[in-house]
């Protein structure tokens, strides 16, 4: 574990550091009494807000109406998973996922498989080329920067969405 400890391990310490080094080269100021570390850091409350059962994850109970026992469903949880209650559709594919299933609605409809095919895999890994317009170099510390991909390709020409 990261933090708590009475000193900053060399993982905080990492990260202390990267986070400097990354705001020196966007020339953002680091106060002098900003707090970066995390040692004597006590464990989150279990009912502050990074703990809210706000992801889907299987559901490992029991259900006597199943053959083998399985629940087929999905239950909230309070850690991070692919799946979000904010996302429409995204209970369905816990339960596809975790349970190897089609989903079928009360109209009898299926859902859709939405898994992406995969891209082949190249033994080449060759960098977009990048269109750059607006101001080069360094700017002010609190000037507004856009990024834009538009008019960038990939390696193969292709246009970057």
């Amino acid at each position: 574990v990261e933090c708590g400890g009475a000193d900053e391990n060399a993982q905080s310490l990492n990260r202390i550091a990267y986070y400097k080094e990354f705001a020196n080269y966007l020339k953002v100021p680091v106060p002098a009494d900003e707090v970066l570390g995390c040692k004597k850091m006590k464990q989150f409350d279990e009912g502050g807000a990074g703990a809210l059962p706000i992801y889907w994850e299987q559901d490992w109970g029991w259900s006597a109406d199943t053959a083998d026992g399985k629940t087929y469903s999905c239950q909230l949880v309070g850690y991070q998973t692919p799946y979000t209650a904010f996302k429409e559709g995204d209970y369905t594919k816990c339960v596809q996922h975790y349970f190897n299933v089609n989903v079928v609605d009360d109209n009898g409809t299926t859902e859709p498989d939405v898994t992406p095919t995969p891209a082949p895999v190249t033994d080449e890994n060759v960098a977009p080329v990048a269109r750059i317009a607006g101001p080069v170099g360094a700017v002010e510390a609190g000037s507004p920067v856009s990024l834009s991909a538009e008019g960038s390709t990939g390696a193969n020409g292709d246009k970057l969405t």
